[in-house]
């Protein structure tokens, strides 16, 4: 008795770039590769369709409309040296069984894969295509996008249960929790964007996007001021960060945009220690590049690094202005330039 043989409609779809009525289908198949995910067509629409830098998503199509295999990513304008460029994140690759199905080769997913290069792998597109990945999909950036390690991204860790009032730690200072970033965030952006080599332009309309319109956030955004009432940095915090049942509660620092030339924020290690304990936080938790100027500052503080065994990686296309020794030494991150948060 022989088995039956699994249709192949791989040979016969489609390879090309997003069109709009695509976000419901590509969801469907989502879901059947991914069945225990949550994700809702809100929140895939906020991520890809409302992107603000821009949709990169290329889809292998079956003749019935199916989508077959996906491969796409977050782009984020990057300041590099003042000069804008487009980083991207690579996320939510997939490919169904139908779509794995058929003898042909390259595979189905590598002709998307290659259609997606061709079209966005270029200085004018995608200048570093990147991501924190699992080691299977580590093999499949090395081997279609040149991905190699740039440095790891481990957790720096403090302890909530020694910290003062957020009170005591103010002092003259004023601290503002807000729903909604004022426009003259893009003045403190111009003024941290040249404090720093590689960053990602954190101007109003990406605060936006990024920590105000996402669907059931539930971001604690804030605002740090002299005294005066001049913006001296703002912070994002996410309480409960990835929480288990038996696991301590984190406090993860999402966002973090700071003058560093301002007495004021000296306090932000302190101030955030004693929002997570305020939180019923056990610690709380920040990822910054190892050893900018960000991390030695916390150490100063008594924070400790936490291994995370996760290694920042990516491919360039524009070796000249974005070497990768360069983004080693000056890429300023943090967990807000990934989809963790």
């Amino acid at each position: 008795m022989s088995l039956p043989k699994m249709e192949s409609t791989s040979d016969a779809s489609e390879i090309r770039p997003y069109r709009d009525g695509d976000g419901p289908k590509i969801i469907a198949s989502f879901r059947r590769v991914f069945p225990s995910t949550t994700r809702t067509y809100a929140e895939w629409e906020w991520q890809f369709a409302l992107n603000p830098a821009g949709i990169r998503i290329h889809l292998a199509v079956a003749s019935d409309g199916t989508v077959l295999a996906q491969f796409a990513g977050m782009p984020r304008r990057v300041s590099v040296r003042g000069e804008t460029r487009v980083f991207t994140e690579m996320v939510d690759s997939f490919v169904t069984p139908e779509g794995r199905a058929g003898l042909r080769r390259p595979t189905l997913f590598a002709r998307t894969v290659n259609r997606y290069v061709a079209r966005h792998g270029n200085p004018s597109g995608d200048t570093l295509m990147y991501g924190i990945p699992n080691e299977p999909a580590f093999r499949i950036g090395n081997r279609f996008l040149g991905y190699v390690p740039i440095f790891n991204v481990d957790g720096i860790m403090g302890r909530c249960s020694d910290a003062s009032s957020v009170a005591e730690v103010l002092g003259g200072l004023r601290l503002e929790e807000v729903t909604a970033w004022p426009l003259h965030v893009d003045a403190l952006w111009m003024t941290v964007m040249a404090q720093h080599d590689v960053i990602t332009i954190r101007d109003h309309a990406y605060l936006t996007w990024r920590w105000v319109r996402r669907p059931h956030n539930v971001y604690r955004r804030y605002l740090l001021k002299e005294s005066n009432g001049e913006l001296a940095g703002l912070f994002v915090l996410l309480h409960r960060w990835n929480h288990r049942e038996g696991d301590p509660p984190v406090t993860v620092v999402a966002e973090w945009m700071a003058d560093r030339t301002r007495p004021a924020c000296r306090v932000l290690p302190e101030l955030i220690r004693a929002l997570g304990r305020e939180a019923g936080a056990d610690h709380v938790r920040f990822h910054f590049r190892p050893n900018s100027p960000e991390a030695l500052h916390l150490s100063e503080f008594g924070y400790e690094i936490e291994p995370s065994g996760r290694t920042l990686v990516g491919g360039t296309y524009d070796s000249k202005l974005v070497p990768l020794h360069r983004l080693s030494h000056g890429w300023s991150i943090t967990p807000g330039d990934f989809d963790i948060v």
